[in-house]
């Protein structure tokens, strides 16, 4: 893979270029393990063999993955590298790149409405809302930049997070305020309060919303090492979804964190860059890539794409939330991952019980066709869809729950057809109609 562009960040500009001396080493193994670690490791001669000779620089190993930051010796990173690559005991040995944000701009204003939110009306957020406005059980985690801990729009759906660079919870003294700006600007896109009268409505504005901390530098960069530990501690801790809206997807660590996160039942979304670079040798099963789209379903000029795009979300002139308690107006696909992960956290919210893996089927499904699959995967994201998807009290499937969904579920209830098995066990019975009532009357 190629290493990661620099893009521009939100009101910083490039950051300094850092002497990387760290790689991100990836033994072959024969599983995977668990949110724990319970399984047990890999203990064939040849999983030995590599893990031993990373001993010497300083090895650290990320979580339960089977995955490790090294350090090469002073001048000699790219022969450490082929070195170890050589050997043929790893998956792949990549430099632990520092990535950005991928913002672009922030245009400051004063009083923001709801109605100036055009995103929300083109994914039909606000039909959603019919529905869902979150559930409270579906944590979404960022990793990001921090948050405006005090921000009256979003202090209310805050949860405990985590410094990934420090490796400190915040409940331990870990810092997870927003060190840059860019955290609070994708945080207020998905968990901006909404029916509060004031300012701007988030996706998902009832969604417990976890800042992994991932960036200690004023510029926003982070270590792909680092958005790695993020995520892990994130699922560790019982977030269904990330996202990750930073440069760097091609890198083949992401995949290693998204096949980890939909083992744990969990999803991973990740930005497409703002370098107009064509993604052709990567297509990540288990990382939701996105584009970015503007008003008008045109691909954002600044936005990737390729092979590995699974959908696409707006991701220019979004009116979110800025640190100090402030509202901007921004663009960058940054915005457009956070927006995804809200719509999961609404679609899931209706059925937890969803294996990961059929959430992302049935997100992709809800899309809305734009063509070129090359640039927009499945479809501009529909927030609307989703949720109908995975409304279960919609009982006749068409969009709407009514007088209609309660009669066509008591008729097949009351024939014990499989259909009214409601609660998934097997049984047509009682505890089938409380479930949908539970669900028709929420």
């Amino acid at each position: 893979m190629g290493s990661a562009q620099p893009v521009r960040s939100i009101k910083r500009g490039l950051e300094p270029v850092l002497q990387n001396v760290r790689l991100l080493v990836k033994p072959i193994s024969l599983g995977i393990l668990g949110r724990e670690g319970e399984q047990d490791e890999p203990t064939t001669p040849q999983h030995e063999r590599s893990v031993a000779r990373l001993a010497p620089f300083f090895a650290r190993k990320l979580g339960p993955l089977d995955l490790y930051v090294i350090e090469a010796p002073a001048g000699a990173l790219e022969s450490t590298q082929a070195s170890l690559l050589a050997t043929g005991d790893y998956e792949y040995v990549t430099r632990d790149e520092f990535v950005l944000p991928v913002a672009l701009s922030a245009q400051s204003f004063g009083d923001p409405l709801t109605s100036q939110e055009w995103h929300l009306a083109k994914i039909q957020a606000d039909q959603a809302w019919g529905t869902t406005t979150g559930n409270r059980s579906i944590i979404v985690a960022a990793l990001d930049t921090g948050v405006d801990l005090t921000h009256p729009e979003l202090i209310g759906n805050l949860v405990s997070g985590y410094n990934a660079v420090q490796h400190i919870a915040q409940s331990a003294g870990g810092q997870v305020n927003d060190i840059h700006g860019h955290g609070t600007t994708t945080a207020g896109v998905i968990a901006a309060a909404g029916n509060n009268g004031i300012g701007v409505a988030g996706v998902c504005w009832q969604v417990p919303f976890m800042p992994i901390r991932v960036s200690d530098s004023p510029g926003g960069g982070a270590f792909m090492s680092d958005i790695i530990d993020g995520g892990i501690w994130a699922i560790q801790h019982g977030a269904k979804v990330l996202y990750a809206p930073y440069a760097g997807v091609q890198l083949p660590g992401a995949q290693t964190l998204g096949i980890w996160a939909k083992f744990n039942n969990a999803l991973l979304v990740w930005s497409a860059d703002n370098t107009g670079l064509v993604y052709s040798q990567f297509d990540w099963p288990d990382v939701l890539v996105v584009s970015g789209t503007d008003s008008a379903d045109h691909l954002a000029s600044f936005s990737s794409y390729g092979l590995a795009i699974d959908l696409a979300a707006p991701a220019k002139d979004i009116y979110t939330t800025t640190r100090g308690g402030t509202y901007a107006v921004v663009s960058g696909n940054s915005y457009a991952s956070p927006m995804v992960a809200g719509v999961i956290a609404l679609a899931w919210g209706l059925d937890p019980g969803l294996p990961a893996w059929r959430m992302q089927q049935v997100l992709l499904a809800a899309c809305d066709p734009l063509g070129d699959s090359n640039r927009f995967g499945a479809g501009r994201l529909n927030a609307a869809r989703a949720v109908r998807a995975t409304c279960r009290a919609d009982f006749n499937g068409d969009g709407t729950v009514d007088f209609f969904d309660a009669d066509d579920f008591t008729r097949a209830f009351e024939v014990g057809h499989i259909s009214a098995d409601f609660d998934r066990d097997g049984a047509v019975d009682f505890f089938d109609r409380e479930a949908f009532m539970i669900e028709f009357l929420r």
